[in-house]
């Protein structure tokens, strides 16, 4: 995208705002245009002065929540502890946010989009880049992909670089943990488990999974 001036980018931020209320609200599949409009207080048109269509600015107000659980980390992870102890607390983040955002995550990641989304991801923090500054370079490499499977072997390989783990493993220790997450959200996202039971679910799986091929 173009360079926006402060004025547009507070304008998006308020449009993704209102979008983002009514995600919370009703429910991503009910937010509109007009919705929108009024809710922001601005001529529903204007959106399209901003965003490619209504698809573009739902995918934004949804990376506006997917970066509160990116900014979360901080509040799980210690620079002191061991990087397989804070691959599981990254994980026990990324469980909270997705159990409390489930709609949300699912869209992210497994939902069919005009674009890719790593696509919407890099359009997004070019205009609003993230507060990361005290991330080492494994958690800021794994921030930057747009996959879960990318993310998890990003943190993988700092892992098994410390020799917490085989080299070797990190293909299949990311495959069963994805498989897992992707599988529990799809079903609590079609409302088929509870999210209670589906985040102890996924800690506990992702946790087992990593120190099961713990070597040390």
């Amino acid at each position: 995208m173009k360079k926006l001036s402060q004025y547009k980018l507070m304008t998006m931020k308020t449009l993704i705002s209102a979008a983002k209320s009514i995600m919370d609200e009703e429910g991503l599949d009910n937010i509109t245009i007009r919705k929108v409009g009024e809710r922001a207080k601005l001529n529903s048109a204007t959106i399209y002065n901003y965003f490619e269509n209504l698809e573009h600015l739902k995918i934004f107000a949804c990376l506006f929540v997917f970066d509160e659980y990116s900014e979360d980390i901080k509040n799980y992870i210690d620079e002191n502890n061991d990087s397989i102890d804070n691959y599981i607390k990254i994980w026990e983040c990324f469980i909270k946010h997705t159990v409390r955002n489930t709609e949300v995550f699912y869209t992210v990641f497994f939902n069919e989009l005009e674009r890719t989304v790593s696509e919407y991801i890099c359009e997004y923090h070019e205009l609003f880049p993230l507060q990361v500054e005290n991330y080492n370079d494994s958690i800021l490499k794994m921030i930057s992909e747009s996959s879960v499977e990318k993310r998890n072997i990003a943190l993988l390989e700092k892992v098994a670089d410390d020799g917490f783990i085989n080299e070797k493993d990190i293909i299949w220790i990311n495959d069963m943990s994805v498989y897992t997450y992707e599988s529990l959200l799809f079903r609590m996202h079609k409302l088929e488990l509870d999210k209670k039971e589906g985040e102890r679910k996924m800690k506990s799986y992702i946790e087992k999974i990593i120190q099961k091929n713990r070597i040390k």
